[in-house]
């Protein structure tokens, strides 16, 4: 049979339907190719864009050996860390002053912004008292327990002021959150005090309980027997912590 011109053998196809989808099948491979060979862009992975920072960070403080004074990795990996600024302290006694400086002002900060949204659920407390009696207790309590844990643990003195700072950092953290649970139950309204004491209380001792925990991991990795950590956190810290609260209260609350 003859074929006319533009057409196959086969009946119902032309010649330009084939021609057609070879070219655009062709096109979808080289298409492919090309994208699959092209160089692909820069990762803007959020993950990928720490690890580069945390490297920066150790670059930037190779003198420091394995630690690093970044204040993501002290609340991140914080027994790692006190292990290598123990290890960096043995070759050159150094003090990280920007560390430290905003571990303290969390430290300080929490402590007073916390005490000072009790007054918010107590009327006979002001502001101003209320943050230094929290304040003033936990950091003098902290001042009692320092040289304490030095002494027991034989540690650096050094290596215990950043596992304290460190700690500190935790407690206060949960501290922040309830001041600012408190002040959502002062916009709230029609809470007994007794409730809000309960609360606040239970507040203090979760926060408790997390510093703790905190500082048994950091020592730990130091090889200071748990038993040890929690023996003086209990007997000291927090012994010396009731103390000083009940002698503030009655200095700046009047009693009351």
């Amino acid at each position: 049979m003859p074929v006319a011109e533009g057409k196959v053998a086969f009946p119902g196809i032309s010649l330009d339907t084939i021609c057609f989808l070879f070219y655009h099948k062709s096109e979808r491979v080289h298409f492919y190719d090309r994208g699959r060979n092209r160089e692909r862009p820069k990762s803007n992975d959020p993950a990928s864009t720490r690890r580069k920072r945390t490297t920066m960070h150790f670059k930037r403080e190779e003198s420091w050996g394995f630690f690093a004074p970044s204040l993501r990795l002290c609340l991140r990996y914080p027994g790692r860390l006190l292990q290598a600024f123990d290890q960096a302290q043995a070759t050159q006694a150094r003090v990280p002053y920007q560390l430290w400086s905003k571990l303290t002002t969390i430290a300080v900060g929490g402590s007073l912004l916390y005490g000072a949204s009790l007054s918010l659920l107590f009327r006979r407390w002001r502001p101003g008292r209320s943050a230094l009696w929290l304040a003033l207790s936990a950091g003098g309590a902290w001042c009692l327990f320092g040289p304490f844990l030095v002494l027991l643990s034989h540690l650096r003195t050094l290596t215990c002021v950043q596992a304290c700072l460190t700690t500190m950092a935790y407690g206060e953290g949960v501290l922040v959150s309830g001041a600012g649970i408190n002040l959502w139950f002062r916009l709230k309204g029609g809470f007994e005090e007794a409730f809000l004491t309960r609360w606040n209380v239970a507040l203090v001792g979760f926060s408790n309980i997390v510093m703790g925990t905190a500082l048994v991991r950091q020592l730990h990795a130091l090889n200071v027997p748990t038993w040890k950590t929690v023996l003086s956190w209990i007997a000291v810290l927090n012994g010396s912590g009731v103390l000083l609260f009940a002698l503030f209260r009655r200095l700046l609350q009047g009693g009351r």
